[in-house]
């Protein structure tokens, strides 16, 4: 069942791998425009309610701490800020949180893809078995490094977070192994 690759069949596996991850994040991103579309077809649909006008602040925000990206943040954002964090000492301001989450979000899906393409590859030739070892090995991987940091929750504490993930992390996997899977044919 195993096949090793071979040095040139690497590299065909790892750059394949990192454009198929490519496209995969391409997907978890049209997820987040459609659901953030969504959104705001019900805000507009139910404007909020006239409220009393805010008193605006002079002083400068408090500085970002873990638990202020906790609070706001989402997943790949707090894992950039925890590393940051951590070596620097100091957490990013929240206002980083956009261009963190986005980073953080390119490298995990380009890096999932080159896993898959020289890891996972290797060991079956079958896409719906790729799909399934792909999406065990992301979910074991984000779970079993997140919850013990505490950015997420176990997934059976977690509610509907935890099946938004398994949404998208379904629709990268998806995505991801049906380039792999397709670049051959292109090519060929």
């Amino acid at each position: 069942m195993y096949q090793p690759l071979g040095l040139e069949n690497f590299a065909g596996a790892a750059g394949v791998g990192i454009a198929a991850g490519i496209v995969g994040t391409l997907g978890i991103k049209a997820v987040f425009a459609y659901k953030n579309h969504e959104r705001k077809k019900q805000h507009a649909a139910r404007p909020p309610a006239a409220s009393a006008p805010h008193a605006t602040s002079t002083s400068p925000p408090p500085p970002a701490s873990r638990e202020e990206w906790e609070k706001h943040g989402f997943g790949p954002a707090i894992v950039g800020a925890e590393m940051i964090g951590g070596f620097t000492g100091r957490w990013p301001p929240l206002s980083e949180m956009g261009k963190l989450g986005n980073l953080m979000t390119w490298a995990c899906g380009i890096g999932y893809g080159l896993i898959y393409g020289i890891a996972i590859t290797p060991w079956t030739q079958e896409p719906i078995l790729g799909f399934v070892l792909l999406l065990a090995f992301i979910m074991v991987a984000d779970y079993g490094l997140l919850v013990p940091w505490g950015i997420f929750k176990p997934p059976w504490k977690e509610g509907h977070a935890f099946y938004f993930n398994l949404e998208l992390y379904g629709v990268y996997c998806a995505l991801t192994v049906a380039v792999f899977w397709a670049a051959p044919q292109l090519f060929h």
